[in-house]
């Protein structure tokens, strides 16, 4: 057990192959910094109080990561902060286990302030205005089974305290607006949330522009499971997300997403949450084979007045007291149903 270093650090490498590792250590177990390409990662076990696969500045593409475990790791297992004049495409995560984890995987696209140095450990200014970053594209997770701590358990660091941000995560895709994340898939994933989230959670409807911040500094997000802010050409394909505990925030929200497609997406309800969907300035968006695992107020809530053209097709809204509500705007030719 390594306390405070990274496990696996590789900076401006090409054609790099890591396979057969156990790595237990106290910062970022396998940190992949700079420019990195044509990269292989594979066969290893990880754990750790902060990230297991971070990726920061450079220019890094033609990376696959596959057939992994990853426990007891608190500070988001799979980590991309892309700033400005950096770039990551061409990722593919594959086969991989996780448990007792926070995160599970946080992709923020954005740059800090320019007069900030120490840009892992600002505090965001609501008011200012956020700054664009690079380029991130193509990138695939496949086949994913999850299990997500509360919070960080930090027994075996009693020097650290936990950030309120790193309560109760989810998958966080986010770019400051401006910008998109481009060309995201999930498949076959299958995650297992703790609960525990309220109602005043949901009604945060101005989350932080902080993308190139650390993604504890988004607070508590929205969604118990999945939030997706500013991205484009996403696909979600065949996600179950559940419960251990009841929560009020919906499974999944979408903010000004486009291009979408989720199929065969199944999730855990509430009847006390205002849906188990939330479409917010949401468009060109296809949902097929969904559906409430628990009976929900709405399956779908969709906000804005530029949602359009969303499609719901051979779908289960069984459970769901009623099918959909619009809100803020949206109005309800924004909505097709199909057979």
């Amino acid at each position: 057990m390594n306390g405070n270093n990274d496990g696996l650090h590789f900076d401006d490498c090409r054609h790099l192959h890591v396979s057969n590792c156990e790595v237990a250590c106290g910062d970022d177990a396998c940190a992949l910094f700079g420019s990195n390409r044509d990269v292989t990662i594979t066969n290893c076990s990880f754990s750790t109080r902060w990230p297991v696969f971070r990726f920061g500045e450079g220019d890094s593409e033609n990376i696959t990561i596959s057939n992994c475990v990853i426990y007891d790791t608190f500070g988001c297992p799979i980590k991309v902060q892309v700033g400005k004049g950096s770039r990551l495409e061409n990722v593919l995560f594959s086969n991989l286990v996780m448990s007792h984890v926070t995160g599970p995987v946080y992709i923020g696209l954005g740059s800090p302030p320019k007069n900030v140095q120490e840009w892992w450990n600002w505090t965001p200014d609501p008011a200012a205005q956020p700054l664009p970053g690079g380029i991130v594209r193509n990138i695939i997770f496949e086949g994913i089974r999850a299990t997500i701590a509360p919070g960080p358990d930090l027994e075996e660091y009693p020097w650290e305290q936990p950030f309120p941000g790193e309560m109760r995560t989810c998958i966080n895709l986010t770019a400051v607006d401006g910008q998109f994340i481009e060309g995201i898939t999930f498949s076959n994933i299958h995650i297992t949330y703790p609960g525990g989230g309220t109602t005043e959670g949901t009604a945060n409807r101005q989350v932080i522009q902080t993308s190139g911040n650390e993604y504890f500094r988004f607070g508590v997000l929205p969604a118990y499971a999945f939030y997706a802010r500013n991205v484009r050409g996403l696909r979600l394909d065949n996600a179950r997300f559940d419960l251990a505990t009841p929560d009020r925030r919906p499974a999944l929200i979408f903010d000004h997403v486009e291009d979408a497609a989720v199929n065969s997406f199944s999730a855990q309800g509430n009847s006390e949450a205002e849906s188990l969907l939330r479409f917010t300035d949401t468009r060109e968006t296809l949902l097929t084979a969904c559906r409430a695992l628990t009976p929900c107020k709405a399956f779908l809530e969709i906000e804005g007045h530029t949602s359009k053209d969303i499609t719901i097709a051979a779908c289960d809204l069984a459970k769901a007291r009623t099918p959909l509500v619009f809100s803020r705007g949206a109005g309800r030719n924004a909505v097709r149903l199909g057979s």
